[in-house]
């Protein structure tokens, strides 16, 4: 005769139990990561309706009226009252990351242009400050003088260092003191609207088989510096302009050779970026 199996346990076995807890540990997590994210709403729907299809979680979907909530110095204390809210009335997350501030009107998204003027004239400040110490530290090989008012930083090369006399080429040395200088303005190229190269010499007359008069020499010197800076790519070529000047532009008197050696230069005008309202 055949032994009766016993009857089984009455209940569900221990591991439905078990796997139970784990769902609704994995349930909570998934929630807490979303409530940090941003998630389609159609989405959500289907994860919710697969969710409470599989597992027979009842979770409250019902759509309820959204106020984006700004962020403000407090904003760990506004993400901590967020989940609280969710959870406490069981409301639906917000389709919104909670770390991103939303503006209620388009406009917000301008920065003021007072903010705008006052970024460019700190890194304005900042391109002086550069330059002001790398030709103070090599002011005993350099002969070049930095100045500088409102709109402009004027850096001025006595045109010993860069160029022989009667003469437009740069040669090697002249090439690495650009490079070096026009490397450091770049770096400020977004606050700066554009960069002038300026030719000029004294009043003495030349005529020599290359350059007519002191203007047509004056312009080459100030080309040769831009075909430089545009062959070594140091510049938007576009944001450069050139102007040759001869001995129409003066900063000293003509009738002495010091006042001659400082007239003949040539000047980077560095200009710096309006602020458009």
């Amino acid at each position: 005769m055949k032994r009766k199996k016993p009857d089984p346990p009455e209940g569900a076995a221990d591991w439905i139990v078990s796997y139970g807890d784990v769902m609704s540990l994995l349930l909570t997590f998934f929630v807490m990561l979303f409530s940090f994210s941003t998630i389609d709403a159609v989405k959500w729907q289907q994860i919710v309706e697969s969710l409470r299809g599989r597992m027979g979680v009842s979770i409250h979907t019902e759509q309820q009226p959204f106020n984006p909530i700004k962020k403000d110095k407090d904003s760990s204390q506004n993400k901590s009252n967020l989940i609280d809210s969710i959870v406490e009335r069981g409301n639906p997350i917000p389709l919104v990351n909670s770390d991103t501030e939303i503006p209620s009107d388009p406009e917000d998204t301008k920065i003021p242009p007072e903010e705008i003027g006052n970024t460019i004239d700190e890194d304005f400040g900042k391109l002086y400050g550069e330059l002001m110490r790398l030709i103070t530290y090599k002011s005993g090989i350099w002969d070049v003088d930095i100045i500088r008012n409102e709109e402009s930083i004027i850096l001025r090369f006595g045109n010993k260092i860069l160029f022989e006399s009667g003469i437009a080429d740069l040669d090697t040395e002249a090439a690495d003191i650009i490079y070096e200088i026009v490397g450091v303005i770049a770096e400020y190229e977004s606050v700066l609207d554009k960069l002038v190269i300026e030719g000029n010499t004294d009043n003495i007359p030349i005529n020599t088989a290359r350059y007519r008069d002191n203007f047509e020499l004056s312009i080459y010197r100030a080309l040769n510096v831009f075909y430089f800076i545009q062959q070594e790519d140091l510049f938007p070529a576009k944001k450069i302009e050139i102007k040759g000047y001869g001995e129409n532009n003066p900063i000293a008197s003509n009738d002495t050779e010091e006042g001659r050696a400082l007239n003949r230069r040539t000047d980077i005008v560095i200009m710096k970026a309006e602020v458009k309202e």
